[in-house]
Formats: C-alpha cells, structure tokens, sequence
C-alpha cells in the first residue's frame, strides 16, 4: 500500500488528481497475488484513494481470474464501505449483471475485457440484445496462436444472425 500511496503522490506533483485513476485487484491470485489480510489491505488501500479525490477507482471485484482463497472474495458493495469516489467495476460482467449493478448506484461504470475483445462489435450485440461470443482465451491476449498474428487478438468474427 505504501509503494501505491507513494506513486499515485508523486504523480499527483505533476497531474491534478482528476486525471489520474487507479486499477486493484483485491481477490486476484495472479503470480500468487494475495494475503491473508488481503481484506484489511484493500480496505486501507480504498480509504487512501478516496482522500486523493482520484478521477476513479477500477476495481476487480470478481474471480474470473481466479481467486487467492484467503477469505470471502472482496465485493464491489465492499469497496463502497471505503471509497465514495467515481468506481468502474470489472470482471466478468453480462450485460444483465452490469445493468443490475449500475441500477443499485453501487457503481458508476462497469468496463467490459475478455468479452469485449471477442466481440469486436459488443456495443451493436448489447445495444440489439444480440448474443455475446464467449469470453477471448486468455492464450489469445499476448501470443499469438500458431505463430500467426492475424490469429487470436484481431480475428474474432462479427455477429452473425
């Protein structure tokens, strides 16, 4: 938490804070992320970006991306507890689940990734309730399948009826 309060301040010496946001991860088990006081830690972490008054916290409130298993997985309604700025919540949202959230006025944005990329024209498939392709493969994100860089990240295909 100290390394972040200590950049997110020397970033704050050359941008007003309205342009800087932070992105966390509270329940990610990434290159064997997590602690058994991951609670507390995001908990102070949340309180430190509400004092920077931060254009917006992103957080990662799902375990699509697995889950450290240290405790019960940091919800979004938890991040509200400790931070009342501008939140974009991520992970592994539908479009019913991230309307239903942002009816609650518990969010603010909710940003779309995996499935986002596999549907290169998501906002036409959301606005026309057009089904949704299956999340991109992690494999498809930083390598290219085959060697090909016309395969994986660039080649989703365009809905068809």
């Amino acid at each position: 938490a100290r390394l972040l309060n200590e950049v997110i301040d020397a970033v704050l010496t050359v941008w007003p804070s309205s342009k800087i946001g932070v992105r966390i991860n509270p329940n990610g088990n990434f290159n064997d992320m997590g602690a058994t006081d991951y609670y507390e830690t995001f908990a102070y972490v949340l309180k430190q970006l509400d004092k920077r008054n931060l254009a917006y916290a992103h957080v990662m409130d799902g375990v699509a991306f697995g889950f450290h298993g240290h405790g019960e997985p940091f919800r979004i309604a938890d991040v509200r507890k400790f931070y009342n700025g501008t939140l974009l919540a991520n992970c592994g949202y539908s479009k019913d689940k991230a309307e239903g959230v942002l009816e609650t006025g518990t969010v603010d944005l909710v940003a779309f990734g995996r499935v986002f990329i596999s549907n290169p024209d998501f906002v036409l498939r959301i606005k026309n309730n057009w089904p949704l392709a299956d999340p991109a493969p992690f494999s498809s994100f930083y390598e290219y399948p085959g060697e090909d860089p016309a395969v994986g990240y660039t080649d989703f295909p365009l809905y068809s009826a």
